[in-house]
Parts: C-alpha cells; structure tokens; sequence
C-alpha cells in the first residue's frame, strides 16, 4: 500500500477468508475448486480469532488510504533501508511508514531520519491488540518527537532526526501533528543568518 502505484491488491497474500491456501483448477489438482474460494465468512465467525483480526487490520489501511490519499500522493521515497536490522523506512505524501521486519530482533532507540523536526503522532500501529498484536506500544508511543540536526550532520540525508523503538515483526505510521512541526534548515538559517550557509547537495526536499 504504502510503495503502490494506484492500486493495492489486499487479497494477495493477505487473505483474511483463507484458512488454507489459494489453488485454481488444474490438471495437478484433479481440476478441484476445494481451495479455489474465500470464506469470508471466518472473519465474522468469531471476532477473537485472527482472521477477525486481520480483517480490522485490512479494514484499518483502506481508512489510512481514504484520510490520507495514500495511492495517489505524488511524493514516495525509501529513506532507510537497514538489510541487517530489518527496518525500513518509506515516505509517502506527508506520512512517514516504519517497518521492523526482523522476527526475533526488537530495537529501542533507533535513529531514524525525519522530513521535519517537531512532535510526530503515531497513526496506525500493527501491534494493537485489535490487530492480534501485543500492545508494546500503548504507553507513552502515540507522539515520537524528531530533533533538528546541527549545521552539516544529515540523517537519512534528512536534517532532523527522532529515536523509536521499534517491536520485532511491527509496522507505525506517523504523521506530523498540525501546527507541531518546523522546518530545521529555516531554524539553522536564521540563527546563522541565512540559508547560503549550506551546499544546495545538502538539501533533499
């Protein structure tokens, strides 16, 4: 959703009505259709099961793409990309998506860079109960505040930067709280006495 073009197909790979496996027809199969379908049903069944789960959680990003025209905001870039920790960080439009995709590994602390100094208020969090998660994050992780960065030092080629910890096997979306935010290269400018103080390489948005 977050890297998609215009669309995002929600039934590929993350089927909520599947409690198997997706099989067509073939000539392998005996031309069978006995995994050829969907049971949406499951999900209503019983609320406490994980197909239940994965239904709200599906439910929850189709909400973030209305609210916030995920699929068609213009801007989309990957600002970190940590092969050995397992986390990723993608931008898109005014939201900043987190992933930890390590499944044993949880990281406190992580330094990540940021489009914009300020408080950043936590949208979605994949590790609510809701979500048959866990619920690491529901003291004190709604509101991450990123720093600005002095004069010449970038993180993730972004001049402010913020701290997360980040539960293995999880996923946040932040978005900046209104009228919380400021621009770090205009606080550095104008303590400086202007903006030619940096190579225009320096800047990156």
């Amino acid at each position: 959703l977050v890297c998609g073009g215009d669309g995002w197909l929600s039934f590929m790979g993350n089927e909520f009505g599947h409690p198997a496996w997706i099989d067509f027809p073939r000539e392998g199969n005996g031309q069978s259709f006995e995994h050829a379908r969907r049971r949406w049903s499951l999900a209503d069944a019983d609320p406490e099961s994980r197909h239940a789960a994965l239904e709200r959680f599906d439910a929850a990003l189709m909400a973030l793409d209305e609210e916030h025209m995920l699929l068609s905001a213009a801007h989309v870039e990957c600002t970190h990309c940590n092969e050995g920790a397992k986390v990723v960080s993608i931008e898109r439009g005014d939201l900043v998506c987190v992933f930890n995709l390590s499944r044993y590994h949880s990281h406190v602390d992580y330094r990540l860079g940021m489009p914009m100094a300020g408080q950043w208020q936590r949208v979605l969090d994949s590790d609510l109960a809701d979500f048959a998660g866990h619920s690491r994050l529901m003291d004190g992780g709604d509101t991450v505040l990123a720093h600005s960065l002095p004069p010449g030092e970038l993180c993730d080629r972004r001049h402010a930067a913020a701290s997360l910890y980040l539960p293995a096997l999880t996923a946040s979306v932040f978005k900046m709280k209104p009228g919380a935010g400021y621009d770090p290269m205009e606080t550095y400018s104008s303590e400086l006495g202007g903006a030619g103080d940096y190579g225009e390489e320096e800047v990156w948005w």
